[in-house]
């Protein structure tokens, strides 16, 4: 245990390194701080992973000694963690991959706000209740079927383009301000959150 929370953070840029290379140095910090995130919250919550590391380093150890009651510390942390250096590459290629995700979304979050900075509001106040049904109300006027028409497709089929359906509809509109009323189909958090992110404090939940 001493071994990897002393060199635990080293050895991580090292794995990052051999299984990133083609990310930029800035990429891979943030890639090293995906996978400390991680790592903290292992520890934390004594799971698995945590544990699973700390044998893989005691079986590393208990090899060597079985050899020699002498120990190069630095010798064992180069040439003898050969399988916990595998897992925190594995670690690595996870972080990096949530990485490339969440910076995705940034981009998208970014476009969809540049799209509705273009529009101009259609109307100021708007309210959708979010149900089996889908309806929006634009200064108290009911618009859905205003846009319905040109998502019909979407509204009619699965959860997920409803939402898709929504957010359209919204980036249209360009609201001055959206608040969104739950009746008897709760939205998924992810979409709830992405409303929260392009439209900032003119978004509102009850």
């Amino acid at each position: 245990k001493a071994i990897t929370s002393q060199y635990e953070k080293e050895l991580l840029v090292k794995a990052i390194n051999r299984r990133c290379p083609d990310f930029s140095k800035t990429e891979k910090i943030e890639i090293w701080k995906i996978a400390m995130t991680h790592i903290y919250n292992d520890c934390c919550s004594l799971n698995s992973d945590y544990f699973d590391r700390i044998n893989l380093v005691k079986e590393s150890l208990c090899d060597v000694l079985k050899d020699s009651d002498l120990l190069s510390l630095q010798g064992f942390i180069n040439f003898r963690l050969s399988k916990y250096m595998e897992a925190l590459e594995e670690l690595a290629e996870f972080s990096a991959e949530e990485y490339k995700v969440d910076s995705e979304y940034r981009e998208f979050v970014m476009l969809l706000k540049y799209f509705v900075s273009l529009q101009t509001p259609k109307y100021i106040d708007v309210h959708i209740f979010y149900g089996t049904d889908v309806l929006i109300f634009g200064d108290g006027i009911n618009v859905t079927e205003e846009y319905v028409n040109e998502y019909k497709s979407e509204i009619d089929a699965s959860a997920e383009n409803k939402d898709d359906f929504i957010l359209n509809s919204l980036i249209l509109i360009a609201p001055e301000k959206i608040k969104l009323i739950v009746t008897d189909a709760v939205p998924e958090k992810e979409f709830v959150d992405t409303l929260k992110n392009v439209f900032e404090n003119k978004f509102s939940i009850n």
